[in-house]
């Protein structure tokens, strides 16, 4: 019994002892998990943003956004990606009408593994990308799409 106790004791001190150096270098880590959260939010942050701004393109209804985003102040470039769990020939037919809607023409579509819309108007372009999900897992049941935005102001003086 006496030896089950020492062992008993021994462990927890032991536990103690690595939770106390665990702590020690925890701010490091936590500082950079905290920047990492931070970035992202701030990442999230000009997505809502530049969301907010494109009054003029259709953002299609979508599950999540994908890491994609992209801005470039001085050509006037952005990029926005979407996953959305609609089949690609109604996310096409939301572009056709929604961007038709906006003002925009479409100049050209392209069929093939994935469509490609490429949209006009007198000063910005504006390219749809609808591909099919990829789903990281094997056993996941994603077959969505994933939607990729390219717009491109040429108006931008810099």
């Amino acid at each position: 019994m006496r030896i089950w106790v020492i062992v008993v004791a021994c462990g927890f001190l032991v536990g103690c002892v690595k939770k106390e150096s665990e702590q020690k270098t925890s701010p490091q880590k936590n500082s950079y998990q905290s920047a990492v959260h931070k970035k992202t939010v701030f990442d999230l942050c000009d997505v809502e943003r530049q969301e907010a701004a494109l009054l003029d393109i259709a953002i299609p209804p979508y599950q999540e956004r994908l890491p994609l985003f992209s801005e470039d102040q001085y050509t006037g470039q952005v990029v926005l990606g979407y996953y959305s769990d609609c089949k690609a020939e109604d996310q096409r037919k939301f572009f056709h009408e929604q961007m038709e809607r906006y003002g925009w023409n479409l100049r050209r579509e392209f069929k093939g593994p994935e469509l490609l819309l490429e949209f006009e108007k007198p000063t910005r372009s504006c390219a749809v990308s609808i591909r099919p999900h990829v789903s990281s897992s094997f056993f996941s049941k994603h077959n969505g799409t994933d939607i990729v935005i390219y717009v491109e102001d040429s108006s931008v003086v810099y």
